[in-house]
């Protein structure tokens, strides 16, 4: 079963006076993967006003799609069994990781809706958003296939590839996906020279 590990969480809040630039929280995706080399393996975003961010990040190479946990029960049951499991350690010093465990902690089951929501006095912004993570990272590795090589060519081990906050695969995503559009293209021109 993999580990999980979520060295940061935060939510982003609006001043009274501007609203939460979208442009600005893509340029720091970016910033993370270019200059702080994070081997960002897929970005999610819940579907409020994502549309564009999905678009352009995806038109830079980045796998991203909209990821609700609202829509099944099935993400914040996966997130119960990791914390019961002790298969998720969180960053002991950072604050945004106390506002997540206040939010966890806040969650309840509605069963008039089957969905996982918070009381009035909680939020679940931060809760959602490690949620979606993870459930976006364990279904990015059941994708994968057994064995991908890396760069070099090297095989690496599916089980061996860590998962860790933020949907982050260590290794092996990139080497895999350039692997499958490699054989699309290849059966494309075959397809064509028939």
């Amino acid at each position: 079963m993999p580990a999980f590990a979520v060295p940061l969480a935060f939510t982003l809040q609006p001043s009274k006076t501007h609203n939460v630039s979208f442009a600005d929280v893509r340029a720091w995706i970016l910033r993370l993967a270019n200059e702080f080399k994070f081997n960002i393996a897929s970005i999610t975003y819940d579907g409020f006003q994502s549309r564009e961010s999905i678009q352009i990040l995806s038109g830079l190479g980045f796998h991203t799609y909209a990821n609700s946990v609202d829509k099944s029960l099935q993400p914040y049951e996966y997130l119960r069994d990791c914390l019961y499991e002790g298969r998720i350690t969180f960053a002991p010093a950072e604050p945004g990781v106390e506002l997540l465990r206040r939010e966890l902690v806040g969650l309840e089951m509605r069963q008039d809706r089957r969905k996982v929501d918070h009381n009035p006095s909680f939020s679940k912004d931060c809760a959602d958003a490690v949620c979606g993570a993870l459930w976006a990272a364990t279904r990015l590795r059941e994708a994968m296939p057994r064995k991908v090589v890396d760069a070099s060519g090297a095989e690496i081990s599916r089980s061996s590839l860590s998962v860790t906050g933020g949907a982050r695969l260590q290794s092996g995503y990139y080497a895999w996906k350039r692997q499958r559009e490699e054989e699309e293209r290849k059966r494309i021109e075959e397809a064509r020279h028939r």
